[in-house]
């Protein structure tokens, strides 16, 4: 059997009248089922804050005796109107469109169940579990941020013409960065190859200034070098000549004539005759042309690379020493009774130099080439 119950709520409860029909089955008491005032006020707080009860059904189904699952079906009329979004468009900031869903005031059934313990004849209800079905249920304006408008609206029209002259602004602003970005980045890039270019000339000119250093630098090596190559064969040369001049000037039978300067500024003639030759090594006899019975021998040799014994001394190239002459009053101003070392080098007409005593005893000596005594 059918009981329809018709009661009035609360307006705390927001709920106004409501016809509350409870479907049992026959024989079924109501103990067995929880009131069902405290069913639609569970419904009722479980409905959106958008929606009031307007009528509600329940079907009380026992699942032990102590639990019953009230399925129920609530009509509901809606307060305000919902939306939901429809789609979101581009912009500076993004524009979303809503759609209406549910108009303020039209109706909605929607279905659901709780579950109720009973504890002696007091019932314990849990959280309704609503089924909003298929057709979308939306949302208060409100809940959508500042950027949302109601489709086909002025508000969204002006808001879209707004979005889309912001996105052209930025779009153009965007463009305006790119082309600037692009320019410097060529301008950059002309700057690297100016530089790359600058450099790579001022490399080919370090290198072409090394290569000509090096060039001249050889250059100057090869001609230090033949300088040196000629001043060594002009030296060879010109020891050569001035070796062979002594050889001549000392060769076997030549002879000078000249004399040497003495004690009291006094002159004594001297003729010299060469008489060995035997590489460096020469013998000779000097002879005094007033009288043939002095003489005396001498022994020295050739120094073809005479070094000064001192610092502006003179380097002689011919040195020979006087040999024992055994007389038993030597004239200490003679040559011929006194030990001395000639020491001569060549002169312009014959050879000059000195006759050296000893303990700083030295006499000038001048002699010019003479002719070999007739046979």
């Amino acid at each position: 059997m059918t009981i329809r119950i018709y009661a009035s709520f609360p307006r705390a409860l927001a709920v106004g009248l409501a016809v509350v029909t409870v479907l049992t089955g026959c024989g079924r008491s109501l103990r067995q089922a929880p009131p069902a005032r405290q069913v639609q006020a569970a419904v009722a707080a479980a409905l959106p804050p958008c929606c009031k009860l307007q009528r509600l059904e329940q079907e009380p189904i026992t699942i032990n005796p102590e639990s019953v699952k009230v399925n129920f079906k609530a009509l509901v009329v809606v307060t305000e109107d919902l939306y939901q979004a429809e789609r979101a468009v581009t912009g500076a900031p993004k524009v979303t469109l809503l759609k209406l869903v549910q108009a303020e005031g039209s109706k909605r059934a929607l279905y659901g169940s709780v579950v109720a313990h009973r504890l002696i004849d007091q019932w314990t209800l849990g959280v309704p579990q609503l089924q909003l079905g298929p057709q979308p249920f939306g949302k208060p304006r409100d809940a959508f941020n500042a950027h949302a408008y109601v489709a086909g609206t002025a508000e969204a029209h002006a808001a879209l013409a707004a979005a889309a002259q912001e996105q052209q602004s930025q779009k153009a602003a965007l463009e305006k960065l790119e082309r600037e970005t692009l320019a410097q980045a060529e301008r950059d890039e002309s700057e690297r190859k100016a530089r790359a270019e600058l450099q790579a000339r001022s490399e080919q000119v370090r290198k072409e200034r090394l290569e000509q250093a090096r060039l001249a630098f050889e250059a100057q090596s090869r001609k230090e070098a033949a300088q040196r190559l000629q001043a060594e064969e002009q030296r060879q040369q010109a020891g050569a000549a001035a070796r062979q001049k002594l050889l001549q000037a000392t060769a076997v039978g030549t002879r000078y004539v000249g004399s040497k300067t003495g004690y009291n500024a006094s002159v004594q003639r001297i003729g010299l005759v060469f008489t060995e030759q035997k590489n460096t090594l020469l013998r000779a006899e000097v002879i005094n042309p007033d009288d043939p019975s002095e003489k005396r021998a001498f022994t020295g040799e050739l120094r073809f690379n005479a070094e000064p014994d001192k610092a502006g001394a003179v380097a002689y190239a011919i040195v020979l020493e006087g040999q024992r002459a055994h007389k038993s009053n030597p004239n200490p101003n003679s040559i011929y009774d006194r030990a001395v070392t000639l020491r001569l080098q060549l002169a312009a007409d014959g050879l000059e130099g000195v006759a050296d005593a000893g303990l700083g005893e030295q006499f000038p000596v001048r002699l010019q080439g003479a002719a070999a005594p007739a046979k």
